[in-house]
């Protein structure tokens, strides 16, 4: 429906609770609106991917790879950052990009095309901005960074490293083909890099290391925390929903039917 459609649903005093999927921008608006009403927001991020000195590489980057660029990257929980120790930066830079060149892009209706096309025109522009300022920048082009000839919404599994983390690209949700690279000195390090940002949907922690893994569930602030695979895992009867700016509250079948019921106490 139409923006102001929705915000006459939300005011509209017969609902008691409404469920929405979108924008940050969007969603905390109509959250504005609601007044006294519940509210679940799942409102998308910009997933990071920690790999620690430890992690099986070559399977991380597979499963990276895949999780950054099918769909044309325009899942909201896809990955978009990648956060990785110093000790073997170079060695897992070199899988992403190899694992890269694999992905065949173009027309979905073939059944080999990872990375199709994006929803339009201005979505790609949008990314062309960002991708510029970042070079402009200082960041570095590893691997893509523009469309396919003769494919007009079709952009190329991009891999960028190097890139500042004060513009748009790396703080807001790309919904995009594009992977960001990053170094981290030591594992308090990577979460501190992960949790720089503003959203918190999910992430996904790449570790053999048992304690690594009890920290970065107790430090990262995330609505969830995949542990040797990618944060766009997700099964339909977990629990799914971030906080800070990627929302309040959960979907999952028994987590939404605990979000849209209200507790009622009798005492005689």
């Amino acid at each position: 429906c139409s923006n102001d459609m929705a915000i006459a649903l939300v005011k509209d005093g017969r609902f008691s609770t409404f469920s929405f999927t979108g924008s940050a921008v969007v969603g905390w608006a109509l959250r504005a609106e609601a007044a006294a009403r519940k509210v679940i927001l799942e409102l998308g991020g910009n997933a990071p991917v920690i790999i620690d000195e430890s992690a099986d590489l070559q399977q991380a980057a597979h499963q990276c790879v895949r999780s950054a660029f099918a769909y044309a990257g325009q899942v909201c929980i896809s990955s978009q950052r990648i956060i990785c120790h110093h000790s073997v930066g170079n060695t897992f830079k070199a899988l992403l990009i190899e694992e890269t060149r694999k992905i065949k892009s173009g027309d979905p209706a073939d059944q080999e095309v990872v990375n199709g096309p994006m929803i339009d025109l201005q979505s790609i522009e949008r990314l062309e901005k960002r991708i510029s300022e970042a070079l402009h920048k200082g960041a570095r082009t590893e691997q893509g960074g523009q469309k396919f000839d003769g494919m007009r919404h079709v952009f190329e599994p991009t891999i960028l490293s190097n890139v500042p983390s004060d513009i748009a690209l790396m703080q807001e949700e790309a919904f995009a083909p594009v992977l960001l690279f990053e170094v981290a000195q030591d594992f308090s390090h990577a979460l501190q890099l992960a949790n720089s940002g503003k959203y918190g949907l999910q992430c996904g922690v790449f570790t053999q290391n048992l304690e690594h893994m009890k920290i970065a569930f107790k430090m990262l602030k995330f609505g969830g925390i995949i542990i040797n695979n990618t944060p766009n895992f997700r099964l339909d009867h977990m629990p799914y929903g971030g906080i800070r700016q990627s929302g309040i509250g959960r979907e999952g079948i028994r987590y939404a039917m605990e979000e849209m019921s209200e507790s009622k106490l009798i005492v005689f």
